[in-house]
C-alpha cells in the first residue's frame, strides 16, 4: 500500500501574528542575526506559510515603524551580508512562546503583557483565566497603521534626516514651509512630522495632509540647528494640539467637575492630560497645565455639559464665542 503524504494547506496568519513569528526567528538567532533566508525558511517548515525575501524587508520596515511593537524591540540591520538583529531586554523565551503559535489571538497577547508587568507569582493560571474572560476592543496595531501615503511620506522623511538635508513642504491647502524634520509622532490615531521652519517654530505636520516634500539640494543643516533637549520636552506635550513653542509659557486651567462624570477624575482613574491634579474634592476641581487653548477646548466640549472652565477668564471667553458660533450654524 502507497502511502500518499498529506499536503498541509497554507497558514492563514494575521499580521500580528506573522510579525510575532518573525520576530521570534530573528531573536533565536541572537547576536548571530537572522538573513532573509532564515526567515522565509523557519515560516515555510514551521507554518507552511510562503513569503518572499522582497516582503520580508517591507514587514521588517512595518515592524520598526510600529508604534506599539517598538516599545518592546529594537532592530538593528547588519550588511554583507544582509542580516536582522533584535536586542531586548523585554523578550523572553516564555513571551515568545506564548504568542507564536498558531492558536495565537490579540486578546491573549493584551491579556499577557497587561499581567507581565505585574511581576506575578502566579501568572501562568492568571494568564490562563484572563485570555479566556477577556476581550479587547481597541487595536494599537490597527489604530497605528500607516496608509501607503503615510509609510512613504515617513521614509522619505528618514532618508532626509539621515542626510541632514532640509526640504521643502506642500501642504493639501497650498501652504508652503522651508523645514527641518526633527521627528515622526503618533498622537489622537495620527501621524505627524515635527519640524522646525524657518522662523524657528517648531510644529506638527499632519502626514495626511502633506502634498509635497521637496528635498533642498545643498541645503545640509548642523546639530546646532536642531533644539536642544528636544526629546526631554517632547515628552512634556499632552497630545498633538499641545504647543511646543509655549513650553516656557505654560497656562493652568482650573475646571469644575460635575458630580454626573466626576468617578472618572478620581485619584485612581487613568488621567486625561499628563498634567492633571486634583486640587479640591467637593465639588470636584481640578487643575490641568496647558500649552494651546485647543488643549482644553476640545477636551471640555467633549464632556459638554458636565465641565465647567472657572479660570483663566480668557480660557472661558474663548469656549463661550466657540458655543456661539456652533450654535450659529442650527440657525
Amino acid at each position: 500500500m502507497i502511502r500518499t503524504k498529506t499536503k498541509r494547506k497554507p497558514a492563514n496568519l494575521d499580521n500580528f501574528t506573522l510579525y510575532l513569528n518573525i520576530i521570534k526567528i530573528i531573536y533565536e538567532k541572537g547576536e548571530k542575526g537572522a538573513t532573509r533566508e532564515d526567515i522565509t525558511k523557519y515560516l515555510k517548515v514551521k507554518l507552511n506559510y510562503n513569503i518572499s525575501k522582497q516582503s520580508i524587508s517591507k514587514i521588517i520596515e512595518n515592524i520598526k515603524i510600529s508604534n506599539y511593537l517598538s516599545q518592546y524591540i529594537k532592530m538593528y540591520e547588519e550588511k554583507r551580508p544582509f542580516k536582522y538583529i533584535i536586542n531586548s531586554d523585554y523578550l523572553n523565551d516564555d513571551f515568545l512562546r506564548f504568542f507564536t503559535d498558531k492558536k495565537y489571538n490579540y486578546d491573549e497577547f493584551l491579556a499577557f503583557n497587561t499581567l507581565k508587568t505585574l511581576n506575578s507569582n502566579n501568572i501562568t493560571e492568571l494568564t490562563k483565566d484572563l485570555k479566556n474572560n477577556f476581550m479587547c476592543l481597541d487595536n494599537p496595531l490597527v489604530d497605528t497603521k500607516m496608509s501607503e501615503l503615510e509609510l512613504k511620506y515617513t521614509k522619505k522623511i528618514f532618508k532626509l534626516m539621515n542626510k541632514k538635508l532640509k526640504a521643502t513642504i506642500t501642504m493639501k491647502s497650498n501652504e508652503v514651509y522651508k523645514v527641518i524634520f526633527l521627528k515622526i509622532i503618533y498622537s489622537d490615531k495620527n501621524w505627524y512630522a515635527l519640524v522646525k521652519q524657518e522662523n524657528e517654530s517648531i510644529e506638527l505636520k499632519r502626514l495626511a495632509f502633506i502634498e509635497d516634500i521637496t528635498e533642498i539640494i545643498g541645503s545640509n543643516y548642523k546639530d546646532i540647528e536642531i533644539p536642544d533637549k528636544l526629546d526631554i520636552k517632547l515628552k512634556e506635550l499632552n497630545n498633538a494640539l499641545s504647543n511646543y513653542n509655549n513650553l516656557n509659557n505654560v497656562n493652568t486651567a482650573t475646571l469644575e467637575i460635575s458630580d454626573n462624570i466626576k468617578q472618572y477624575f478620581q485619584k485612581d482613574m487613568k488621567k486625561f492630560f499628563k498634567h492633571q491634579i486634583i486640587i479640591q474634592e467637593n465639588p470636584l476641581i481640578i487643575d490641568i497645565q496647558y500649552t494651546s487653548e485647543l488643549e482644553i477646548l476640545r477636551f471640555v466640549k467633549s464632556w459638554l455639559p458636565d465641565i465647567k472652565i472657572l479660570e483663566p477668564k480668557t480660557l472661558q471667553e474663548s469656549f463661550k464665542q466657540s458655543l456661539k458660533q456652533a450654535l450659529n450654524t442650527y440657525q
